[in-house]
């Protein structure tokens, strides 16, 4: 038996002791068919069609192009309120003759789509372009806006229809989809959608139902769910159809069906339980009780996770900003290796699995709920989910509560798939600079804990006070968020994983925020486990990093480990004691990619290995180092390098290792992406709002 099957099997008695879930003998639903993948059987994972209703993406049975035609263009609002345009037409719309425009402006009091447009492709002089004639709000005339465009494909058609292969129905099964009318197509009037069930030439409307988009109700993404009794043990095939009702000429209609799956009830396996990951955006170790904070700032997450769970003491960010260190979360690799190093520019690999992926591949219903910015879903964030909903608002950086939002949406999603295996992402800003915390916390904390007393230079804004109030408004957001899985019933059978992306620095080391620095207060983040099987009152102290964890929760759900993860997995760490001897020693890394500069000689990286941690500068001169003893001297205040040369050999041939893999990591990467065929291109819409949102959480200018 090879030790990693041991470690699983370790792990799946681990997980069974005094039983799993509610017992073996409960059926859950599971996807029998997912018709999304099923007609694209070809088409690589990373690119299976997707579209966007309300700031939610979501995998679709047949996608209409969309693309960006303008942005970001500031314009001058003259007296006849009137633009005109001629864009190029993106290369992903080639061969099209007719674009859909939809245009939105943003003012200072906010963002406004306008009317849709319909316009001509014309081609001259082998330049292929978009001439845009645009009548904007007179209500601004004098204002300076920002102008986006997006562009749209319409089908030839006002009416279309998919089936599917025949395919078998078990008893008790049920037919789940989403259906919606994409935005641009809102003033087209109202579109029926129908779904028929097919045995050779006998078809028969199981669904039928009118959506108007024109109305607010009508708008977004209407969930349903038809039985199949009438089916079982059978094989039809199914159709969907749609059609635009009373066509006028040159209409068009964007109807889209999202996710449509055929879902049974199956035995509940031991160790079968669901996954919620949550990561609370900047959030640093070190003010938390259950990591030796003298102040109640997360009484709740004390009690469940380190009385009732598993503390991780240790636990290392894989860098110091907020899309680069969730991107290592979700696919076992290395910032310098997924590439997503900054706020724009590099999108995902698709040659690079994601958790999600694995996670959905293996029967998991699979959902996130963010609050967007730098997890925007076109950067690859959303790979893998059946559902990704952005809170875009900027109201999500600058009022109180926006939190609250993130987990009622999250619990909706929930109420609808709780009956299913799920992996639940959320995701939310509000620890975040600028601090808000509501009225009802802003009387806790007004002496600071000893030891932590705030530097003289920090501004009123930046008051270490705030961000500790925050801290306990979450931690009350998470214990209503545990009452309602208990209500559910899906405490019992849900692992619970409580983490963040980086933390804060409150000018420890010259820096207010998070960044360019490597230290102790922006790495060490907080992971705690929750749930079946998971040991109690465990404190674990081997250092793991980020890239870790995805490996640790594939292990755990049974679900096969990808190729290339960087990570090495640490289920086996709870499954027995560990004791000093047996700490594993193996080395950490970090990186600092600092978004507000263009620096060629970042990144910054650190190496942990036991206590010991050596920091490397790039200069224009050369390479700086920096080490510290985490033993004798926890928040890095005494550097030791200029006495230790000898000392960290080892950590400076390990830094240099890393570099080396991490190139040749990369390099891999992009081989098999050329090697990868890949279609048209996926959905991207245009996002007005993010730079403001990236600008109120201070990683712009």
């Amino acid at each position: 038996m090879t030790r990693w099957v041991s470690f699983a099997l370790a792990t799946a008695l681990l997980l069974c002791a005094g039983g799993c879930g509610t017992g073996s003998g409960e059926p859950r639903l599971a996807p029998r068919h997912r018709f999304v993948d099923l007609l694209h059987p070809s088409q690589p994972s990373a690119y299976l069609p997707v579209a966007t209703l309300l700031d939610e993406r979501r995998y679709v049975l047949q996608q209409h192009p969309v693309a960006t035609l303008v942005s970001g263009l500031q314009r001058t609002v003259t007296l006849d309120a009137h633009v005109s345009l001629r864009p190029k037409l993106p290369k992903t719309l080639a061969g099209s003759s007719r674009i859909i425009l939809s245009p939105s402006i943003r003012l200072r009091s906010g963002r406004k789509s306008l009317p849709a447009l319909v316009a001509r492709v014309e081609s001259t002089g082998g330049e292929v372009t978009v001439p845009v004639e645009l009548d904007l709000p007179r209500f601004a005339v004098g204002s300076t806006l920002t102008l986006a465009i997006d562009a749209v494909v319409p089908p030839e058609a006002t009416q279309g229809s998919l089936e599917t292969p025949p395919v078998e129905i078990p008893a008790g099964s049920r037919l789940e989809f989403g259906i919606g009318i994409l935005d641009a197509a809102r003033d087209q009037g109202r579109v029926a959608f129908s779904v028929q069930a097919c045995e050779g030439d006998d078809c028969r409307e199981i669904f039928g139902e009118t959506l108007d988009p024109r109305a607010p109700e009508g708008r977004g993404w209407h969930d349903r769910a038809v039985a199949l009794d009438a089916y079982a043990g059978r094989s039809p095939s199914l159709r969907f159809e749609t059609r635009l009702l009373a066509p006028r000429p040159e209409a068009f209609s964007l109807p889209v069906w999202s996710n449509p799956t055929v879902y049974a009830p199956q035995p509940r396996a031991r160790g079968d339980f669901n996954i919620i990951l949550i990561s609370l955006d900047t959030l640093r170790a070190d003010r938390l009780p259950s990591y030796g904070y003298p102040l109640e700032t997360a009484p709740f997450s004390a009690e469940k996770f380190g009385k009732e769970g598993v503390v991780f003491e240790r636990f290392v960010a894989a860098a110091t900003t907020t899309g680069p260190s969730h991107m290592s979360l979700f696919t076992s690799l290395q910032p310098s290796v997924h590439r997503i190093t900054g706020i724009s520019g590099a999108r995902l690999s698709p040659a690079a699995p994601t958790l999600a992926q694995a996670l959905r591949g293996h029967g998991f219903a699979t959902a996130a709920v963010t609050e967007n910015a730098a997890l925007d879903v076109n950067r690859g964030f959303g790979r893998g989910f059946d559902s990704y909903a952005e809170n875009k608002s900027l109201e999500v950086v600058v009022a109180e509560g926006h939190i609250e939002n993130t987990f009622t949406r999250a619990r909706g999603w929930l109420s609808r798939n709780g009956d299913k295996r799920f992996f639940l992402f959320i995701h939310t800003y509000q620890v975040h600079y600028p601090y808000t915390p509501p009225a009802a916390y802003r009387h806790l904390f007004p002496e600071p804990a000893a030891g932590f007393e705030p530097h003289p230079g920090l501004p009123a804004s930046r008051d270490p006070a705030l961000y500790d109030r925050e801290i306990r408004y979450v931690d009350d957001q998470i214990r209503w968020f545990f009452r309602m899985l208990e209500e559910k019933g899906r405490a019992r059978d849900t692992l619970v994983v409580l983490t963040s992306d980086h933390g804060e620095e409150f000018l420890e080391h010259g820096f207010a925020g998070h960044g360019p620095n490597v230290h102790g207060e922006v790495m060490h983040v907080p992971l705690m486990l929750w749930g079946p099987g998971i040991p109690a009152g465990r404190r674990i102290e081997t250092r793991t990093g980020q890239v870790d964890l995805m490996p640790t929760l594939l292990e755990l759900a049974g679900v096969p480990q990808p190729e290339r993860l960087m990570g090495r997995s640490f289920a086996h760490l709870l499954a027995h004691e560990e004791t000093s001897a047996q700490r594993d020693e193996a080395p950490v890394y970090g990186e600092a990619w600092y978004v507000k500069s263009e620096r060629p000689e970042q990144p910054t990286l650190a190496v942990w290995v036991g206590w010991r941690k050596l920091i490397r500068r790039s200069t224009e001169s050369g390479f700086r180092y920096h080490y510290f003893d985490l033993e004798d001297d926890p928040r890095e205040q005494r550097d030791l390098y200029p006495d230790a040369e000898k000392e960290t050999r080892d950590l400076k041939r390990l830094i240099d290792a890393y570099s080396d893999r991490t190139l040749s990591a990369r390099a891999a990467l992009m081989h098999q992406e050329r090697a990868t065929t890949r279609p048209s291109e996926v959905e991207s819409s245009i996002d007005p709002d993010r730079d403001e949102k990236l600008r109120a959480l201070g990683y712009l200018e």
